[in-house]
């Protein structure tokens, strides 16, 4: 009985032992990471050096390139990274501006670039300079917009304010919010 007993009690030891060594090398090899949802889908495919563009009569409207992008089919949507936008309009001024990050809508053809460190700088032809932190293309209107603060540089003026929608058909802007003008030299 006393062997029995003990021979039970070595069973159970080397099995709580075995046990334990493997949660404690399990654990060790697995890394945890918490991922929110968003972060938890994969991308349908992912793409070096991306380029999306639309065309009309007179050639390309606008040209989207980055560096890396994940597309997500079923969404009807890309993730971007490192940016460049070149829209031309149909008066031949060409409009251009980077973003760190963005989304493209790959159906209606709009996207909305940020920054993390610095302010996109949008760089007209006709040498106007828009600085703000954000950008979105609505490609139905044919409009870049911007909720963040921006800065317009012209020849001898500098604008600031809030809420900036910059027409490329017609090429005007008009800043909505807190618009503050002055003069340069």
């Amino acid at each position: 009985m006393k062997k029995i007993r003990a021979a039970l009690i070595l069973i159970i030891f080397l099995t709580l032992s075995l046990l334990v060594i493997l949660i404690l090398n399990g654990v060790r090899q697995k890394s945890l990471h918490f991922v929110s949802k968003e972060g938890m889908r994969k991308a349908d495919i992912h793409i070096g050096d991306f380029s999306f563009f639309q065309t009309n009569k007179l050639g390309k409207e606008w040209e989207l390139q980055a560096k890396k992008a994940e597309l997500f089919e079923s969404e009807k949507r890309a993730n971007l990274e490192n940016i460049q936008v070149t829209i031309h309009s149909e008066s031949g001024m060409e409009i251009s501006f980077q973003g760190e990050e963005g989304t493209i809508d790959t159906q209606r053809k709009n996207f909305h670039l940020h920054n993390k460190k610095k302010p996109i700088l949008i760089t007209l032809s006709n040498g106007y300079r828009i600085e703000l932190l954000e950008v979105d293309w609505n490609n139905e209107r044919k409009e870049i917009s911007s909720d963040s603060p921006i800065i317009v540089y012209g020849e001898n003026w500098i604008i600031k304010g809030k809420n900036l929608i910059l027409k490329t058909e017609s090429e005007e802007f008009v800043i909505q919010n807190e618009v503050e003008a002055e003069a340069t030299s």
